[in-house]
């Protein structure tokens, strides 16, 4: 009896060990995924070398991209049916971009090249989890169910010399003034670019 005890004491021991094996190793990975994405946000959320006007076409590595639209919402619509749409207890700033691949090359535009930044001081915010899902489902709107097909989504691929349309979408705490505001991109090891946003105006609390 007591053999079967210990065998099953050392047996209890030996799971420990290997799920708390499990768990450190988690933990570390997880911290290493955070920290690069953290080492990339802080590196590309350097004031850029360039920023253009609203609505002025300028150059960031494979793309010129003009800053046709930038709004407010708490809500972005998914589907066909007005239940069906992502929200968030801040605001969504939704900037509509004209992207025209330069690249020579066939193209895509990644979440993770996007940031939005105010110049004057340290707020800067990426595309988080709502708010990706929020772009997934403005784009989508766009291009699934109105088959627009002038727009993309996220990894979508664009031809060389193709001109084509993008929602890129933050969440932002409600308080936040985003009239100085400059959306941030860099790609393909390009110089780190501005763009001020065109904003337009507050209809029934959204822009």
């Amino acid at each position: 009896m007591s053999k079967i005890v210990k065998n099953d004491s050392q047996r209890i021991a030996f799971s420990v060990k290997i799920l708390s094996a499990f768990m450190i190793f988690f933990v570390a990975m997880s911290f290493l995924v955070c920290e690069s994405q953290r080492e990339e946000i802080q590196e590309n959320s350097s004031l850029p070398q360039i920023i253009y006007k609203a609505g002025e076409e300028g150059n960031s590595g494979n793309w010129d991209i003009t800053v046709l639209d930038t709004s407010e919402t708490d809500n972005v619509k998914s589907g066909d049916s007005a239940y069906n749409k992502v929200t968030t207890q801040g605001k969504f700033v939704v900037i509509t971009l004209q992207m025209k691949n330069i690249a020579g090359y066939t193209s895509k535009y990644n979440s993770r090249e996007f940031l939005l930044r105010d110049p004057h001081c340290e707020a800067v915010y990426n595309i988080n989890n709502v708010s990706f899902h929020a772009m997934a489902a403005a784009n989508g709107n766009e291009k699934m169910y109105k088959e627009n097909s002038s727009f993309i989504c996220v990894n979508d691929e664009v031809g060389a010399g193709t001109t084509k349309k993008t929602y890129i979408i933050f969440e932002v705490p409600k308080e936040t003034n985003i009239d100085d505001y400059i959306l941030i991109n860099r790609n393909n090891n390009g110089v780190i670019t501005g763009y001020n946003l065109k904003i337009s105006c507050m209809i029934n609390g959204v822009r």
